[in-house]
């Protein structure tokens, strides 16, 4: 696949930041937990996530952190694990190594994809008469740990995520805003530098969300996505 293993090695190793471009912001919440899990909701494309505590965005899942938040299993490997407090959903991913994680988030007749590797991105799909065309490319920034400039990110971009320069290499966390308490969503990661393989949610996920396309800086004027075979997530009240 062209570019992606040179764009790749410059997500990981880049000092810099590139100046951010106007971003299309969607509109903005027991010593042995029982967890839930995706297998015990009758309907998996739409599932109810549990009412946790704000998870630290640091990527190092603290002891206690994600108890009781929902699990689900990625496709290839790995665990998603969903929760939400005060207006926001966080996920957690557990990998096999150090990767970049792509979340394709659909809000009416928009996408946004969700890029976090050594530094976050947002790249912006609208849906037309053809399909769906790119209306705004990925411009990076947040590398390293300054924690100011990921707090204004979060304010601009309306996510935030760990960065792969910090916390375990195998652990990533998200938190991305929800609107009116849902949130219609897929989930890629990429822990696999050859690009042969990518862990994904869920498991039906057949549309370019899980093509590599999506990781160059200049991603393609159109793509194909199907968000009805996506999951929705609701945010419940227990």
């Amino acid at each position: 696949m062209r570019n992606f293993i040179p764009l790749a090695a410059i997500l990981f190793l880049a000092n810099g930041c590139s100046q951010p471009q106007p971003t299309v912001v969607p509109q903005l919440p027991s010593d042995t937990p029982v967890v839930p899990s995706i297998a015990t909701q009758p309907n998996a494309s739409t599932i109810h996530a549990p009412k946790g505590s704000a998870a630290t965005v640091d990527g190092t899942f603290s002891p206690g952190e994600w108890d009781g938040a929902l699990k689900a299993d990625l496709a290839n490997g790995g665990t998603l694990m969903l929760m939400h407090d005060n207006g926001y959903l966080y996920l957690g991913i557990r990998s096999r190594a150090m990767g970049f994680g792509s979340i394709c988030s659909s809000v009416d007749s928009q996408i946004s994809i969700l890029h976090s590797s050594a530094g976050l991105g947002t790249a912006v799909y609208e849906k037309d008469d053809q399909g769906w065309h790119r209306t705004q490319q990925f411009s990076y920034c947040c590398w390293g740990t300054n924690q100011s400039e990921l707090n204004e990110f979060l304010q601009r971009d309306a996510w935030v995520s760990s960065v792969g320069t910090r916390g375990v290499p195998e652990e990533m966390e998200y938190q991305i805003a929800m609107n009116d308490g849902s949130l219609t969503l897929a989930v890629v990661y990429v822990d696999d530098l050859t690009f042969k393989t990518a862990l994904y949610w869920p498991e039906n996920l057949d549309d370019d969300c899980l093509g590599l396309a999506l990781i160059p800086e200049d991603p393609p004027e159109r793509l194909l996505f199907s968000p009805e075979t996506w999951v929705t997530i609701i945010a419940s009240t227990e």
